[in-house]
């Protein structure tokens, strides 16, 4: 669920990365092929086209619970970049968001998990000659729904 101005507006959002399936306690992780795919529903885009905007871009900010046993951190992978698209006249829209996220490592042995803990997005509108929009950025925070992992 990501909180707009308009109020709260559910959103599909799909989270991968290539993980090896098994690392040493200490080594250095790389996720690869980062992927932050946000869906956003006809109702999240109607600022957009009050604002005569023709194309829609994205930066995902996200933050990842790592846990291993009983040991958590947080991570925060950001400036994931969303190319800009044509807004659609009709529909939602699907942006996807990709770049290169820091490293981790578990100090403990046993299995580990990447869970996304949230989820910021600051989406930028053009307008049909390129020039930002007024205003140019609209910055909304998104968790999962409760009935969601």
């Amino acid at each position: 669920t990501c909180t707009f101005p308009s109020g709260p507006e559910r959103a599909d959002v799909v989270i991968s990365a290539v993980l090896p399936a098994s690392a040493a306690t200490g080594e250095e992780i790389h996720p690869g092929d980062v992927s932050v795919e946000v869906g956003l529903e006809r109702s999240a885009l109607g600022r957009f086209t009050g604002l005569e905007a023709a194309t829609l871009a994205a930066t995902a900010d996200l933050t990842v619970r790592n846990t291993v046993g009983e040991h958590t951190a947080d991570a925060s992978w950001q400036g994931l970049q969303a190319p800009g698209m044509p807004l659609p006249t009709e529909g939602g829209a699907v942006l996807a968001a990709t770049g290169d996220v820091p490293t981790v490592a578990f100090g403990s042995p046993g299995p580990a998990t990447l869970a996304p803990a949230g989820l910021t997005l600051t989406l930028a509108s053009f307008t049909e000659d390129g020039a930002p929009t007024t205003p140019p950025e609209l910055t909304v925070a998104c968790e999962p729904a409760d009935d969601e992992e």
